[in-house]
């Protein structure tokens, strides 16, 4: 499963991907909207994704994630 993970960083918010930062927003919100983006785009792929982000506290939230009925 892909997985993006939103990540604050100081100023700015972070999308990991696969070990590496992949883009940089400056809200959290433009973050995940475009992370929910790219996991549409797997899952037209025929690849399961899912949104997470990490809370100051290093907890992870889940975002977004496919319905179960997707394949």
């Amino acid at each position: 499963m892909d997985q993006y993970l939103v990540e604050r960083d100081r100023a700015v918010w972070k999308i990991r991907y696969d070990g590496s930062y992949v883009a940089i927003f400056p809200t959290k919100e433009t973050a995940i909207g475009w992370a929910i983006e790219q996991a549409h785009n797997a899952l037209a792929r025929g690849v399961r994704a899912c949104v997470l982000s990490r809370a100051d506290d290093q907890t992870l939230r889940t975002e977004w994630e496919p319905d179960a009925t997707v394949p």
